[in-house]
């Protein structure tokens, strides 16, 4: 009420409402911010994070977009906007525009950022590729249970049973829940 066009409140209220589950409240918070500060970075991406949250995937990608159209250097909707191209869509013309956007991540030293590129050359057929950069990933980052899924989807992939039984069961093993834990777990269950 003092500062309508400060943003970020706006964006704070958004994020404790999505941390909160209530997705709605999420996105009025951050459309009546737009309204105020119209295409203002940090609200997209409260509300394209609000979107993901309850699942409304079209409308995420959709945000993440006019994001990257006001800053196309933004490394978190680029890589937020990759991994749902890849992990909801997943049509060839996607995991092209996934790839695009995940490429600068290759050199990165974020490990979440070089795993959504290779993710997307696994889903994309470019195991090799996916392999070396997943390898990494799970040296710098041992416990994520999602690295270790994508590592030992790529193994699978190989044929080497024994890496992608060994990696799959330490994704799986804390019951955590990630994008793909049920195909890890599936996964799994068809290689005993």
């Amino acid at each position: 009420q003092v500062n309508p066009k400060w943003n970020i409140p706006y964006g704070s209220l958004a994020l404790i409402n999505t941390a909160r589950g209530d997705t709605a409240g999420a996105v009025n918070i951050a459309n009546e911010g737009l309204k105020a500060i119209p295409d203002d970075v940090q609200l997209l991406q409260s509300l394209a994070v609000a979107y993901e949250s309850g699942k409304d995937y079209p409308k995420a990608i959709a945000t993440y977009e006019r994001v990257l159209q006001q800053k196309p250097d933004n490394a978190i909707a680029a890589n937020n906007l990759a991994s749902l191209l890849v992990d909801q869509r997943g049509d060839p013309e996607s995991l092209k525009r996934a790839m695009e956007l995940a490429a600068p991540f290759e050199k990165s030293g974020h490990p979440a950022l070089v795993d959504t590129l290779g993710w997307a050359y696994y889903k994309s057929g470019e195991n090799d590729k996916a392999l070396a950069l997943l390898k990494k990933v799970v040296e710098k980052a041992p416990k994520v249970p999602v690295f270790q899924y994508h590592l030992g989807m790529a193994y699978h992939k190989t044929g080497d049973i024994k890496s992608a039984k060994s990696y799959l069961a330490k994704a799986v093993e804390t019951n955590a829940d990630f994008p793909g834990a049920d195909e890890a777990r599936q996964t799994l269950a068809s290689l005993r």
